[in-house]
Protein backbone atom coordinates (compact mmCIF):
# COMPACT_ATOMS: atom_id res chain seq x y z
CA UNK A 1 0.00 0.00 0.00
CA UNK A 2 1.61 3.64 -0.91
CA UNK A 3 1.78 6.30 1.14
CA UNK A 4 -1.24 8.22 2.11
CA UNK A 5 -1.33 11.51 0.73
CA UNK A 6 -2.22 14.60 2.30
CA UNK A 7 -5.30 16.52 1.68
CA UNK A 8 -5.22 20.12 3.47
CA UNK A 9 -8.29 21.18 4.99
CA UNK A 10 -8.49 23.97 7.73
CA UNK A 11 -8.37 22.18 11.03
CA UNK A 12 -7.88 18.56 10.32
CA UNK A 13 -5.19 16.54 9.05
CA UNK A 14 -2.75 19.38 8.20
CA UNK A 15 0.21 16.67 9.09
CA UNK A 16 -1.14 13.58 8.49
CA UNK A 17 0.84 10.57 9.81
CA UNK A 18 1.90 8.36 7.20
CA UNK A 19 0.34 5.81 5.98
CA UNK A 20 2.24 2.51 7.42
CA UNK A 21 -0.44 0.44 7.91
CA UNK A 22 -0.61 1.38 11.71
CA UNK A 23 -2.22 4.27 11.78
CA UNK A 24 -4.58 3.23 9.00
CA UNK A 25 -8.06 3.60 11.18
CA UNK A 26 -6.45 6.33 13.12
CA UNK A 27 -6.91 8.54 9.37
CA UNK A 28 -10.14 6.86 8.70
CA UNK A 29 -11.48 8.33 12.06
CA UNK A 30 -10.36 11.73 11.42
CA UNK A 31 -11.76 11.51 7.92
CA UNK A 32 -14.93 10.43 8.90
CA UNK A 33 -15.20 14.01 10.74
CA UNK A 34 -14.21 15.93 8.33
CA UNK A 35 -16.88 14.33 6.01
CA UNK A 36 -19.22 15.15 8.81
CA UNK A 37 -18.62 18.59 9.26
CA UNK A 38 -18.71 19.24 5.78
CA UNK A 39 -21.71 16.97 4.96
CA UNK A 40 -24.48 17.72 8.20
CA UNK A 41 -24.45 21.88 7.09
CA UNK A 42 -24.98 20.96 3.78
CA UNK A 43 -27.78 18.60 4.28
CA UNK A 44 -29.30 21.44 7.13
CA UNK A 45 -29.24 23.27 3.90
CA UNK A 46 -31.05 21.44 1.67
CA UNK A 47 -33.82 20.62 4.28
CA UNK A 48 -33.72 24.08 5.18
CA UNK A 49 -34.88 24.92 1.54
CA UNK A 50 -36.83 22.02 1.24
CA UNK A 51 -38.92 22.85 4.09
CA UNK A 52 -39.35 26.37 2.68
CA UNK A 53 -40.54 25.48 -0.52
CA UNK A 54 -43.27 23.54 0.99
CA UNK A 55 -44.19 26.20 3.65
CA UNK A 56 -44.44 28.63 0.35
CA UNK A 57 -46.48 26.06 -1.67
CA UNK A 58 -48.83 25.40 0.60
CA UNK A 59 -48.94 29.23 1.57
CA UNK A 60 -49.53 30.59 -1.80
CA UNK A 61 -51.07 27.64 -3.88
CA UNK A 62 -52.43 28.17 -7.04
CA UNK A 63 -54.97 24.87 -7.27
CA UNK A 64 -57.04 24.29 -10.45
CA UNK A 65 -59.36 21.34 -10.23
CA UNK A 66 -63.18 20.65 -10.74
CA UNK A 67 -65.65 20.34 -7.91
CA UNK A 68 -66.64 17.55 -7.01
CA UNK A 69 -69.29 18.20 -4.25
CA UNK A 70 -73.12 19.69 -4.56
CA UNK A 71 -74.51 23.23 -4.97
CA UNK A 72 -73.91 25.46 -1.70
CA UNK A 73 -71.12 22.75 -0.41
CA UNK A 74 -67.97 22.33 -2.68
CA UNK A 75 -65.28 20.11 -2.58
CA UNK A 76 -62.09 19.54 -4.59
CA UNK A 77 -58.39 18.13 -4.22
CA UNK A 78 -55.81 19.68 -6.07
CA UNK A 79 -52.10 18.05 -6.82
CA UNK A 80 -50.20 20.32 -4.85
CA UNK A 81 -49.60 18.87 -1.25
CA UNK A 82 -51.62 21.26 0.65
CA UNK A 83 -51.77 19.51 4.59
CA UNK A 84 -53.20 22.58 6.38
CA UNK A 85 -55.25 25.80 5.85
CA UNK A 86 -52.50 28.50 5.61
CA UNK A 87 -53.36 32.55 4.63
CA UNK A 88 -53.61 33.64 1.31
CA UNK A 89 -54.02 29.95 -0.56
CA UNK A 90 -55.38 30.37 -3.56
CA UNK A 91 -57.86 28.08 -5.84
CA UNK A 92 -59.56 28.24 -8.69
CA UNK A 93 -62.35 26.07 -8.38
CA UNK A 94 -64.75 24.57 -11.38
CA UNK A 95 -68.23 25.22 -10.13
CA UNK A 96 -70.40 22.22 -11.20
CA UNK A 97 -73.92 23.17 -9.38
CA UNK A 98 -75.26 26.70 -9.40
CA UNK A 99 -75.20 27.96 -5.80
CA UNK A 100 -78.73 29.03 -4.21
CA UNK A 101 -77.46 30.60 -0.85
CA UNK A 102 -74.28 30.44 1.55
CA UNK A 103 -71.72 27.94 0.34
CA UNK A 104 -68.69 26.18 1.52
CA UNK A 105 -65.50 24.68 0.24
CA UNK A 106 -63.65 21.56 1.45
CA UNK A 107 -60.05 21.19 0.34
CA UNK A 108 -58.14 17.83 0.09
CA UNK A 109 -60.93 16.58 3.40
CA UNK A 110 -59.28 19.23 5.24
CA UNK A 111 -62.65 20.22 6.34
CA UNK A 112 -65.66 22.46 5.09
CA UNK A 113 -65.11 26.31 5.38
CA UNK A 114 -67.37 29.18 4.63
CA UNK A 115 -66.74 31.25 1.39
CA UNK A 116 -67.92 34.87 1.50
CA UNK A 117 -67.67 38.09 -0.83
CA UNK A 118 -67.92 41.46 -0.47
CA UNK A 119 -70.72 42.91 -0.66
CA UNK A 120 -71.67 46.62 0.39
CA UNK A 121 -67.80 47.01 1.41
CA UNK A 122 -68.13 44.24 3.78
CA UNK A 123 -68.13 40.31 3.93
CA UNK A 124 -70.73 38.34 3.60
CA UNK A 125 -71.95 35.08 2.89
CA UNK A 126 -73.05 34.13 -0.35
CA UNK A 127 -77.04 35.26 -1.42
CA UNK A 128 -77.48 33.02 -4.20
CA UNK A 129 -76.27 32.67 -8.39
CA UNK A 130 -72.70 34.08 -7.28
CA UNK A 131 -70.93 30.62 -8.60
CA UNK A 132 -72.81 29.62 -11.76
CA UNK A 133 -72.25 25.86 -13.19
CA UNK A 134 -68.56 26.18 -15.32
CA UNK A 135 -67.82 29.71 -13.61
CA UNK A 136 -64.01 29.24 -12.34
CA UNK A 137 -64.37 30.75 -8.84
CA UNK A 138 -60.90 32.32 -7.17
CA UNK A 139 -61.35 31.94 -3.55
CA UNK A 140 -58.34 33.04 -1.27
CA UNK A 141 -57.91 31.70 2.49
CA UNK A 142 -58.00 34.02 5.33
CA UNK A 143 -56.80 32.44 8.24
CA UNK A 144 -57.46 35.29 10.56
CA UNK A 145 -61.53 34.43 9.74
CA UNK A 146 -61.00 31.01 8.95
CA UNK A 147 -63.04 31.46 5.48
CA UNK A 148 -62.46 31.68 2.18
CA UNK A 149 -63.28 34.44 0.19
CA UNK A 150 -64.72 34.68 -3.55
CA UNK A 151 -63.14 37.22 -5.42
CA UNK A 152 -65.13 36.80 -8.61
CA UNK A 153 -68.28 36.24 -7.90
CA UNK A 154 -71.24 36.35 -10.60
CA UNK A 155 -72.77 38.44 -11.30
CA UNK A 156 -70.22 40.90 -9.82
CA UNK A 157 -71.67 43.42 -6.83
CA UNK A 158 -73.45 46.44 -8.61
CA UNK A 159 -72.98 49.77 -7.09
CA UNK A 160 -77.15 50.42 -7.12
CA UNK A 161 -79.74 48.91 -9.26
CA UNK A 162 -79.12 47.96 -12.82
CA UNK A 163 -79.90 45.97 -15.36
CA UNK A 164 -78.42 42.44 -15.32
CA UNK A 165 -79.94 40.84 -18.27
CA UNK A 166 -82.55 40.77 -21.16
CA UNK A 167 -84.75 38.41 -22.76
CA UNK A 168 -87.19 38.96 -25.21
CA UNK A 169 -89.99 36.61 -27.61
CA UNK A 170 -91.10 38.26 -30.68
CA UNK A 171 -93.63 37.02 -33.31
CA UNK A 172 -95.15 38.32 -36.50
CA UNK A 173 -97.02 35.55 -37.01
CA UNK A 174 -100.91 36.09 -37.21
CA UNK A 175 -102.81 33.27 -35.16
CA UNK A 176 -106.27 32.98 -33.60
CA UNK A 177 -107.46 31.97 -30.41
CA UNK A 178 -110.84 30.88 -29.47
CA UNK A 179 -110.19 29.20 -26.00
CA UNK A 180 -112.28 31.40 -23.60
CA UNK A 181 -110.43 33.41 -20.79
CA UNK A 182 -113.19 34.10 -18.34
CA UNK A 183 -113.07 37.52 -17.38
CA UNK A 184 -115.16 37.50 -13.94
CA UNK A 185 -113.35 37.49 -10.20
CA UNK A 186 -111.64 34.16 -10.58
CA UNK A 187 -107.62 33.52 -11.15
CA UNK A 188 -106.95 32.10 -14.51
CA UNK A 189 -105.77 28.55 -14.50
CA UNK A 190 -103.19 27.41 -17.27
CA UNK A 191 -105.23 24.42 -17.94
CA UNK A 192 -107.92 25.85 -18.86
CA UNK A 193 -108.17 29.05 -19.90
CA UNK A 194 -107.13 30.85 -22.89
CA UNK A 195 -104.38 29.51 -25.44
CA UNK A 196 -100.48 30.70 -25.64
CA UNK A 197 -99.36 33.44 -27.57
CA UNK A 198 -95.62 33.54 -26.69
CA UNK A 199 -92.95 31.62 -23.82
CA UNK A 200 -90.07 33.42 -22.91
CA UNK A 201 -87.02 31.64 -20.18
CA UNK A 202 -84.42 33.41 -18.17
CA UNK A 203 -81.94 31.84 -15.98
CA UNK A 204 -81.80 34.63 -12.92
CA UNK A 205 -78.37 35.07 -11.62
CA UNK A 206 -79.97 35.79 -8.16
CA UNK A 207 -83.19 34.60 -6.43
CA UNK A 208 -82.93 37.97 -4.23
CA UNK A 209 -83.01 39.92 -7.72
CA UNK A 210 -86.22 41.43 -9.73
CA UNK A 211 -87.72 40.51 -12.94
CA UNK A 212 -89.79 43.16 -14.75
CA UNK A 213 -92.02 40.71 -17.38
CA UNK A 214 -93.63 43.27 -20.13
CA UNK A 215 -96.26 41.77 -22.65
CA UNK A 216 -97.18 43.99 -25.79
CA UNK A 217 -99.53 43.13 -28.78
CA UNK A 218 -101.73 44.19 -31.27
CA UNK A 219 -105.01 42.49 -30.99
CA UNK A 220 -108.34 42.26 -32.54
CA UNK A 221 -111.78 41.03 -31.01
CA UNK A 222 -114.63 39.43 -33.46
CA UNK A 223 -117.61 40.73 -31.16
CA UNK A 224 -118.16 44.19 -29.88
CA UNK A 225 -118.43 44.88 -26.17
CA UNK A 226 -116.45 41.51 -25.66
CA UNK A 227 -113.97 41.55 -23.28
CA UNK A 228 -110.09 39.85 -24.01
CA UNK A 229 -108.70 38.31 -21.11
CA UNK A 230 -104.44 38.09 -20.99
CA UNK A 231 -103.10 35.90 -18.42
CA UNK A 232 -98.91 35.40 -17.57
CA UNK A 233 -97.99 31.80 -16.68
CA UNK A 234 -95.18 30.39 -14.82
CA UNK A 235 -93.83 26.59 -15.92
CA UNK A 236 -96.38 23.97 -14.81
CA UNK A 237 -97.54 26.27 -11.76
CA UNK A 238 -101.27 26.04 -12.88
CA UNK A 239 -102.91 29.94 -11.41
CA UNK A 240 -101.85 32.51 -12.86
CA UNK A 241 -99.12 34.78 -11.87
CA UNK A 242 -101.20 37.82 -13.53
CA UNK A 243 -104.11 38.93 -15.37
CA UNK A 244 -105.76 41.67 -17.42
CA UNK A 245 -108.35 42.53 -19.95
CA UNK A 246 -109.24 44.22 -22.95
CA UNK A 247 -112.59 45.40 -24.43
CA UNK A 248 -113.49 46.00 -27.86
CA UNK A 249 -116.40 48.68 -28.27
CA UNK A 250 -116.73 47.58 -31.79
CA UNK A 251 -116.76 44.72 -34.12
CA UNK A 252 -113.42 44.68 -36.21
CA UNK A 253 -111.53 47.09 -33.37
CA UNK A 254 -108.04 46.87 -32.84
CA UNK A 255 -105.89 48.16 -30.60
CA UNK A 256 -102.97 47.55 -28.46
CA UNK A 257 -102.57 46.32 -25.52
CA UNK A 258 -99.70 46.06 -22.94
CA UNK A 259 -99.14 44.58 -19.78
CA UNK A 260 -96.46 44.44 -17.21
CA UNK A 261 -95.61 42.27 -14.14
CA UNK A 262 -92.84 42.44 -11.51
CA UNK A 263 -91.85 39.98 -9.30
CA UNK A 264 -89.02 38.50 -7.01
CA UNK A 265 -86.77 36.33 -9.24
CA UNK A 266 -87.17 33.46 -6.85
CA UNK A 267 -84.97 30.87 -8.17
CA UNK A 268 -81.34 30.36 -10.39
CA UNK A 269 -82.39 27.87 -12.10
CA UNK A 270 -83.61 28.41 -15.76
CA UNK A 271 -87.40 29.53 -15.61
CA UNK A 272 -90.50 29.63 -18.39
CA UNK A 273 -93.28 32.53 -18.68
CA UNK A 274 -95.61 32.05 -20.87
CA UNK A 275 -98.56 34.76 -22.17
CA UNK A 276 -101.74 33.44 -22.89
CA UNK A 277 -105.32 35.40 -24.44
CA UNK A 278 -108.96 34.24 -25.38
CA UNK A 279 -111.83 35.84 -25.69
CA UNK A 280 -113.93 36.46 -22.19
CA UNK A 281 -117.13 34.67 -24.13
CA UNK A 282 -117.12 32.84 -27.08
CA UNK A 283 -115.60 34.65 -30.17
CA UNK A 284 -112.35 34.68 -31.97
CA UNK A 285 -109.18 36.92 -30.80
CA UNK A 286 -106.10 37.91 -33.65
CA UNK A 287 -103.30 38.38 -32.98
CA UNK A 288 -100.90 40.69 -35.23
CA UNK A 289 -103.90 40.91 -37.83
CA UNK A 290 -107.45 40.80 -38.12
CA UNK A 291 -110.50 38.47 -39.33
CA UNK A 292 -109.66 39.40 -42.84
CA UNK A 293 -106.07 38.08 -42.34
CA UNK A 294 -102.35 40.04 -41.77
CA UNK A 295 -101.97 43.17 -41.48
CA UNK A 296 -98.68 45.54 -42.37
CA UNK A 297 -96.71 42.75 -44.21
CA UNK A 298 -95.70 41.06 -41.72
CA UNK A 299 -94.27 44.18 -39.28
CA UNK A 300 -97.01 44.22 -37.12
CA UNK A 301 -95.41 42.38 -33.82
CA UNK A 302 -95.84 41.13 -30.90
CA UNK A 303 -92.98 40.97 -27.43
CA UNK A 304 -92.55 39.45 -24.78
CA UNK A 305 -89.64 40.79 -22.57
CA UNK A 306 -87.99 39.56 -19.11
CA UNK A 307 -85.33 42.17 -17.27
CA UNK A 308 -83.46 40.45 -14.66
CA UNK A 309 -82.50 44.21 -12.17
CA UNK A 310 -80.65 44.05 -9.14
CA UNK A 311 -82.81 43.90 -5.85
Amino acid sequence: MGNYTSVPVSSYNDSPPTDDGATTEANRGKWATVLGKLTNPLKTAVEGINTSLLTLLNNNTMGYADDTGAADAYVISVAADVIAYADGQTFKVVISATNTGASTLNVNSLGAKAIQTISSGALAALAGGELPVGHIALVVYDSSLGLFVLTNPIPLPAAATGLLQRVASTTVSMTTHTTVLPVDDTIPQQSTDGSSVLTASITPSSATNRLLITFSCPIYGSSAANAIGFALYQDSTEAALAATASSESQVNEQRRTTFVHEMAAGTTIATTFKVFVGPGTAATVTINGVNAGRLFGGVATTTLTILEMTA
